[in-house]
């Protein structure tokens, strides 16, 4: 697999904050410029004829919507509605540099399934966390059987960067990277490089390019801007509020307990796919029980993703699903929890008697509308 291999000349153990204080202006600074290397992190293609209408029918996102030029996030899951799996889906068309240097406009009206896949060299890709490729395919192809794709492991042929702060898009432009400004909207440069923005207020960009390519921008990455890792990358994902899921975390969590239907990853619109009788009538006809919610968390114990959190009379209230590292016994952590964890400050974790401190903290600006009465 790629990912590991990079030619910083150092990297960060972890980023600083990057997005200032919004309930304390004064608190918090944004960094001019950084970079975090989705290190590994892998990529699943799937190609084909029928791969377009074949992935309409497994998942929650609008496949229409990724073959129009859209990045997008999504679901597999269950036919309970449980996920098996989350990514960020994109659309990969080989084709001459005539064609990738002036990307197509995103359509009004997107096209059937059926025809968004119209040529062989066009294949659909699923950028995953690590350790979920193997079971993402296994998964997927099963239901693969009569359709006409072909399933395979692309993360030698890929590799995923995260650029943000005020000076990202200049250091973009210098480095003939096309900066795309439409949210989850993607661009492709003349060098095959995929651009997405993921969020204007910080702002953050995704690249997704060759692990030739990356090497050549790692290269040209000023020596006095932050570069991280993996976990870097991790609190870039805290910002946006996205919790993925993991190996131990299969099956576990249903779309709107990630806060997916808020991020853009569920399409109620699009028809049938699996589970989607579960995540449909959840959405028109109730409420969740549980959602993801954002903590600081302090502890000389290290969080675990899918471990479980007690009170401290011993009772669990939620599950971690993400964790970034943001210092010496500190950490951004997604918990899976109700609404009332919040009035809580001392949680103990289940991995032991060492109680763990949990702040709330705010979750990005897109995540607006969790039911107060949940």
């Amino acid at each position: 697999m790629n990912n590991a291999d990079t030619t910083l000349h150092t990297l960060s153990p972890w980023l600083p904050s990057i997005r200032a204080d919004r309930s304390s202006p004064s608190e918090g600074t944004t960094p001019p410029l950084y970079l975090a290397l989705g290190e590994h992190w892998e990529f699943l293609r799937i190609s084909g004829p029928d791969a377009a209408s074949f992935l309409q029918g497994q998942v929650t996102c609008d496949i229409r919507e990724i073959a129009n030029g859209h990045l997008r996030l999504g679901a597999h899951c269950t036919a309970k509605g449980r996920i098996q799996a989350s990514f960020l889906g994109f659309l990969d068309r080989t084709s001459t540099p005539a064609e990738t240097s002036k990307p197509e406009a995103p359509k009004t009206e997107p096209k059937e399934a059926s025809e968004a896949n119209p040529t062989s060299t066009t294949s659909f890709v699923m950028l995953l966390p690590p350790g979920m490729t193997a079971p993402t395919q296994q998964a997927l192809a099963k239901y693969a059987m009569f359709a006409k794709v072909e399933l395979s492991d692309a993360s030698d042929a890929f590799q995923a960067l995260m650029i943000g702060g005020r000076d990202a898009k200049s250091w973009c432009e210098r480095v003939n990277l096309p900066v795309q400004e439409t949210p989850y909207g993607l661009t492709q440069s003349s060098q095959s490089d995929k651009i997405s923005l993921l969020d204007a207020d910080l702002p953050l960009w995704l690249i997704i390019t060759t692990p030739k390519r990356s090497k050549e921008l790692q290269s040209q990455w000023p020596t006095t801007a932050l570069a991280s890792g993996l976990e870097g990358w991790q609190r870039c994902l805290s910002e946006l509020g996205q919790a993925h899921i993991h190996p131990n975390t299969q099956d576990k969590f249903i779309p709107q307990e990630l806060n997916y239907d808020q991020l853009n990853a569920i399409n109620f619109k699009k028809g049938c796919y699996k589970g989607q009788e579960i995540i449909a009538r959840l959405h028109f006809k109730g409420t969740p029980k549980y959602r993801t919610y954002r903590f600081q968390w302090q502890s000389k114990v290290s969080p675990m993703i899918g471990e479980a959190v007690k009170d401290l009379h011993g009772e669990t209230i939620g599950y971690i699903v993400h964790i970034a590292r943001t210092g010496e016994a500190n950490y951004d952590v997604l918990l899976v929890t109700k609404q009332t964890a919040l009035n809580s400050s001392t949680l103990q974790t289940l991995s032991g008697d060492t109680p763990a401190t949990l702040t709330p903290h705010p979750l990005p600006n897109q995540v607006t509308s969790l039911d107060s009465t949940e």
